[in-house]
């Protein structure tokens, strides 16, 4: 009974902390850029050219919503 309740939770607990381990590790530590035939990189850390600009838009952001 209480393995029933328990069982999808746990279950989701797991494949959540496997695909985040997945995502941390594309995003800091990219292997090799993958392109799909336009000018669009698909691999992260694509955006550096634009980092700085990036940077204070995200930060525009967080501080308009984060203060209400």
């Amino acid at each position: 009974m209480i393995l029933e309740k328990l069982a999808g939770p746990l279950i989701g607990a797991v494949i959540g902390y496997c695909t985040n381990y997945i995502a941390v590790k594309m995003l800091f530590y990219p292997k090799r850029n993958q392109n799909l035939g336009t000018q669009t990189s698909v691999y992260p850390g694509s955006n550096t050219k634009r980092k700085t600009e990036t940077g204070k838009s995200n930060w525009k952001y967080c501080g308009k919503y984060a203060s209400h």
